[in-house]
């Protein structure tokens, strides 16, 4: 189970990087349309070549590469568009509370739909990373847009119906394989999705492609590899739970990358996040 634990808590790492990639690609010009576009379609193009060099392809029948092309083109298209936009709408830490809110979602969902592994002694530290994500991320919803509220709970539906449905179909045989149509399915989506709002524009400083590399290949290819190793390991709702860390790792980088003040009230919240992680880990040996 160390290895899942591992993977999980990478995964976590990997998409809270993505915070950065995505301030600094802005800084270079880039429109949020162009930035999903570029970062699913190279996440795809890179997936492809690690298949080809590897000749680690799997074939899968149709439905199957119909079922990853529907959830590329569904879920990531719907989740990238749901964070690009509410983050010009509301504060970062209040859109980042929802990545602490994941775990009970999926946890409840898995347990009610999938007949998961929910059990009692999950209570505690479940509520410790809710509580901790409260407290890092807590501000005052009177400031908050509406819109941008709605489509962070979206955000977060899509999310754990992607979890709790992809993994009895991402797992099978190759998740490798079927990420990388995933990847494909979401690059047409992000060009329906530019093309209607009108943001595919690649006009931007040449320094913004590096930027929008590192956003494709750390915060997409590693980040999603190692979810979906983690979830194989631990199942989806105690992978959720590491998972977690998201918004701790999201926190240190913003500090010591970005420049950001850390307060009491957010420093206490990852301390219980971290607490509520390893009691998990605790309660599993």
């Amino acid at each position: 189970m160390g290895k899942g634990i591992l993977a999980a808590v990478c995964s976590a790492a990997f998409i809270a990087s993505g915070v950065v990639f995505v301030r600094f690609a802005y800084q270079s010009g880039l429109q949020p349309g162009t930035a999903l576009i570029l970062r699913f379609g190279i996440a795809a193009f890179l997936i492809g070549i690690y298949l080809w060099v590897s000749r680690r392809w799997v074939s899968h029948s149709k439905k199957e590469v119909g079922v990853f092309l529907l959830l590329g083109f569904v879920a990531y298209t719907t989740l990238g568009a749901t964070w690009f936009v509410s983050l010009s709408l509301l504060p970062a830490w209040l859109v980042s509370l929802f990545s602490a809110l994941q775990p009970l979602l999926i946890i409840l969902g898995s347990w009610a739909f999938l007949k998961g592994d929910f059990t009692p002694k999950l209570i505690i530290p479940l509520s410790a990373v809710v509580a901790g994500g409260i407290l890092l991320f807590w501000q005052p919803f009177s400031s908050a847009g509406l819109t941008g509220i709605l489509l962070m709970i979206l955000n977060l539906l899509v999310y754990s119906a992607y979890i709790l449905i992809g993994q009895s179909w991402i797992n099978r045989r190759s998740p490798e394989v079927a990420v990388f149509w995933v990847m494909v399915g979401a690059t047409i989506g992000s060009v329906v999705y530019a093309s209607v709002v009108g943001e595919i524009n690649f006009d931007f400083e040449l320094i913004g492609w590096f930027w929008v590399f590192c956003l494709a290949f750390v915060a997409t290819v590693l980040a999603i590899t190692f979810l979906w190793y983690g979830i194989r390991i631990l199942g989806p709702s105690r992978s959720s739970i590491f998972g977690a860390l998201d918004p701790v790792f999201s926190v240190l980088l913003a500090v010591f990358i970005l420049g950001e003040k850390l307060s009491l009230q957010q420093i206490i919240g990852g301390v219980l996040i971290v607490c509520g992680v390893s009691v998990v880990r605790f309660l599993e040996k």
